[in-house]
């Protein structure tokens, strides 16, 4: 499927080669196949036949992202919010940067500011309430989390996160309730859980962690 879009696109290149939206889209097959020097290429191109193209510097930046080239990457989220500053992505890739680089007031300043541009954004919330758990705030991390399952009660990795954060703030019951909603949602990390600093509260509640466990991880014990 991908080489017959490459196809396309090369074709339409060859036909107009002024044509930034084809040599945009072909970038994203390179990016996609994880051919990034390509689709650096590409996307620079396209930047340079159209100097507004928002997608084309923020798809340059997750490149950089990926390949560590930080402050690159940095600069160019930075652009795609100076020429369009409702692009929630660019807010929210940039947070990633900080948060993956420990700057985590830059980090939560830019979740934040994607959650104003979308406050139903599942994914900033989780990113913020994960920021939150590891600078040691909980209880900020039990509100956002809390915002964030209103939108997606069923998420897994959120009921999960939930779990850990009431766990940590000696929360026992609502712990035991997030986890078991992991699992009814599709947590299957058996060995994890067993080891998981985070639980080691609910691990110490002997029978009411067994019981748990004889319910969804019956085949372990």
């Amino acid at each position: 499927r991908f080489n017959d879009a490459a196809k396309i696109f090369n074709k339409v290149i060859q036909m107009d080669s002024t044509e930034s939206t084809a040599y945009y889209n072909l970038g994203l097959v390179f990016k996609r196949t994880q051919k990034y020097e390509d689709a650096e290429r590409l996307f620079k191109k396209t930047i340079e036949l159209d100097s507004t193209f928002t997608s084309a510097y923020n798809n340059l930046a997750n490149i950089y992202l990926n390949t560590k080239k930080y402050n690159e990457a940095e600069f160019l989220y930075k652009k795609v919010i100076a020429l369009d500053s409702s692009e929630i992505s660019a807010y929210f890739n940039i947070a990633i940067l900080y948060h993956q680089n420990k700057k985590y007031e830059q980090a939560e300043r830019y979740y934040k500011a994607a959650i104003r541009l979308d406050s139903l954004f599942l994914n900033g919330y989780i990113n913020l309430g994960d920021l939150y758990v590891k600078t040691n705030q909980l209880a900020k991390a039990e509100e956002t989390f809390l915002k964030a399952v209103k939108i997606n009660s069923k998420d897994i990795d959120l009921n999960y996160g939930l779990a850990c954060v009431f766990a940590l703030e000696s929360k026992v019951e609502m712990a035991f309730y997030y986890l078991e909603q992991s699992f009814l949602n599709g947590y299957v990390e058996y060995d994890w859980i067993l080891q998981d600093t985070d639980l080691a509260l609910l691990r110490e509640q002997k029978e009411a962690w067994q019981a748990l466990m004889k319910k969804h991880f019956p085949d372990k014990l």
